[in-house]
């Protein structure tokens, strides 16, 4: 060894105090320069909190969920389109209400007759006997009718003898007119099998002829000044209908072929 030099070996502590000091600066430059974290990032790696937080909202009933829909919007409480409800209950083609129009033009009163008649468009189709038989029915409901307003009147308290013995006497001719029509629709739906169809549809129109007298003998009852205004003009409403629709009964018959 030189004169003048002296050498020393470094201490292991010294080295290990070294090393750290350079691992130390090389991390703090490498996060120096890094590039910062993205939003995308921070949820990919932490989790979106909003949606956590949401989420378990959701559960607790806070909060409704996304796909949950509203209670008014529910099946349950949607209002159903017509025709998804009544689609059992469509319009007869107009084959039907045009073969009633132009059988009910040759009646007395043709719009009651379409009027009452068209409902059973679908039962009746272009069948005339149908036609009939429906039109029969209606009277004897519309005769029914009548007996009941004329019924009520009959309760009335205070009413005049001759009033009284009037309203009764109609109540019966009412009565014998619902027994003739009722006995000619029950014969009309037995006219095939009838050993004579023209002696049963002769004897069917002589039944409603004669219900039509009946009508007209209770409406006589209150003509002339015998009866009060009042229960004259109850009796005839009630019974303006029955007649009308006997009379178009008999006129739909009447046009029957056989």
């Amino acid at each position: 060894m030189e004169a003048g030099y002296t050498t020393t070996k470094p201490s292991v502590l010294s080295c290990h105090i070294l090393t750290f000091l350079f691992t130390t600066i090389i991390f703090l430059s490498i996060l120096h320069n890094a590039p910062p974290v993205s939003a995308a990032h921070a949820k990919l790696v932490h989790g979106d909190s909003s949606h956590q937080n949401l989420k378990h909202a959701t559960k607790a009933g806070t909060i409704p969920a996304k796909n949950k829909r509203p209670a008014s919007h529910t099946k349950s409480s949607r209002v159903k389109s017509p025709t998804a409800t009544s689609t059992h209950r469509l319009l007869p083609p107009v084959t039907y209400t045009n073969f009633i129009k132009t059988s009910c033009s040759a009646t007395t009163y043709p719009p009651l007759c379409f009027q009452t008649l068209s409902p059973h468009a679908s039962a009746i189709k272009t069948n005339p006997w149908q036609l009939s038989n429906d039109a029969l029915t209606i009277s004897i409901e519309s005769a029914l009718a009548a007996s009941a307003t004329v019924s009520k009147l009959a309760q009335q308290r205070g009413l005049a003898h001759r009033d009284a013995a009037a309203i009764k006497d109609c109540m019966g001719n009412i009565a014998g007119s619902i027994g003739l029509l009722r006995q000619s629709r029950k014969a009309l739906r037995r006219v095939g099998r009838s050993d004579s169809i023209v002696f049963a549809m002769d004897s069917i129109k002589t039944w409603v002829s004669a219900a039509i007298t009946d009508e007209s003998s209770c409406t006589d009852e209150f003509s002339g000044g015998k009866v009060s205004e009042g229960v004259k003009r109850e009796v005839r409403s009630g019974i303006a209908r029955f007649a009308k629709t006997t009379s178009n009964a008999l006129a739909l018959i009447n046009h029957l072929h056989y």
